[in-house]
């Protein structure tokens, strides 16, 4: 038998959870952040793709020859800087603004404008990303 061995690198966002991991459109098995695990298929042609709620990564196709493996490398593709990003100007910059000048119309106005960005930013995110969150590739 074949098998392939899935490492899962370490990542902020999702450390807590665990990913689906499924191969030609079946769960196989759950993996931790940092964990690595292994599975035995058979000769041929196969897919694989990892999940965590509804956010996936993009579908890999592979072969196997037997008694060979193949090494994959997971992670999550929504780094601490996108959080930090998202956090500063979705809520900190605001909230700072209101604080320093609550009578102004103008201000008023830009704070609408910057938090729909963040909304839109946020809903673009989780609906047309939703399939590049995770990344998975074959290990060199």
């Amino acid at each position: 038998m074949s098998k392939i061995t899935i490492k899962r690198l370490s990542a902020y966002g999702d450390a807590l959870r665990s990913y689906k991991i499924f191969v030609d459109d079946k769960k196989v098995l759950k993996i931790d952040d940092n964990e690595q695990k292994e599975i035995e298929l058979s000769e041929g042609s196969h897919t694989i793709y990892a999940q965590i709620d509804w956010f996936k990564s993009k579908v890999i196709s592979f072969n196997i020859n037997e008694d060979k493996s193949i090494h994959f490398n997971i992670k999550s593709n929504f780094s601490f800087l996108k959080l930090s990003i998202a956090m500063i100007i979705g809520l900190l910059v605001p909230k700072w603004l209101i604080k320093t000048n609550n009578n102004d119309v103008f201000l008023t106005y830009f704070l609408q404008i910057i938090m729909s960005i963040s909304l839109i930013f946020a809903i673009m995110y989780m609906l047309h990303l939703k399939d590049k969150y995770i990344s998975i590739k074959i290990a060199e």
